[in-house]
């Protein structure tokens, strides 16, 4: 199809099938794409089972979201985009050239056209998306956490979202993210200033049994324990413990 031949074509199918092409990823699609490169399943730690490391830097400006736009990849990159939902097919060729194409007003619900400011402490403050979590100061931003299913897991549904409590504690953070339909969801600790991040690796309910009748938080800090009331049992974490091996990991 690429050949020089073929090209007019080319450019025309591609003109008419892809929205407008960029040549640069806009910092939440940077964001998904480094977090594929860089993650790590855990299948024997005490508390987590999912670490990522995305190493974003910081972005200089005001925080944005871009129109739907297509992305050219190659290589390696082509082969972390491409998740068939059964066998790869025979025709897929991983030193070929392909199109991301995204939507980033997937993380804006309902037609908004403003970012949702949920939190805020004297250094940094938290905007959510439908699907996203981002953070903030007076002149920079970066991305903390985006809902991708094949990664962080996320719901069925993109008119569901999943970003649903946050919880600070100095600079970490706790997030409640939504996996609907299911009753269960998955909790996740972020680093602010490093990025990094960890899906701990308990089964948490929805309407577990603990909570239910009780208007108990699903969980929250207090006096140096992260407490965890949708388990089967409700479980007490020690804070320093579980920075230490989050850290180290």
């Amino acid at each position: 199809m690429r050949k020089s031949e073929n090209m007019e074509f080319f450019n025309a199918l591609k003109d008419e099938m892809l929205p407008p092409e960029r040549n640069k990823l806009d910092p939440s699609l940077n964001w998904l794409i480094s977090s594929l490169f860089n993650y790590k399943k855990l299948e024997r730690d005490d508390y987590f089972d999912l670490i990522i490391e995305p190493n974003i830097a910081w972005n200089q400006g005001n925080l944005f979201l871009p129109d739907r736009y297509s992305y050219k990849v190659s290589g390696d990159t082509l082969n972390k985009v491409y998740h068939p939902e059964f066998e790869v097919p025979e025709w897929f060729d991983n030193e070929s050239l392909g199109y991301i194409t995204y939507g980033p007003y997937n993380h804006i619900i309902y037609h908004q056209d403003t970012f949702e400011h949920v939190l805020s402490n004297k250094k940094y403050d938290l905007i959510r998306t439908a699907h996203g979590i981002v953070v903030q100061t007076a002149e920079k931003f970066k991305w903390l956490f985006i809902s991708d299913y094949n990664l962080t897991g996320a719901p069925e549904k993109l008119r569901w979202p999943s970003i649903e409590d946050i919880v600070f504690d100095g600079d970490y953070i706790f997030v409640k993210q939504s996996l609907r339909p299911f009753s269960v969801y998955n909790l996740y600790i972020i680093n602010i200033e490093s990025g990094k991040l960890a899906r701990f690796k308990y089964l948490l309910f929805e309407n577990s049994p603990h909570g239910e009748d009780t208007n108990e938080e699903p969980f929250l800090i207090k006096d140096g324990y992260l407490i965890l009331n949708d388990c089967e049992e409700p479980m007490e974490l020690n804070l320093k413990s579980l920075y230490e091996r989050f850290e180290s990991i």
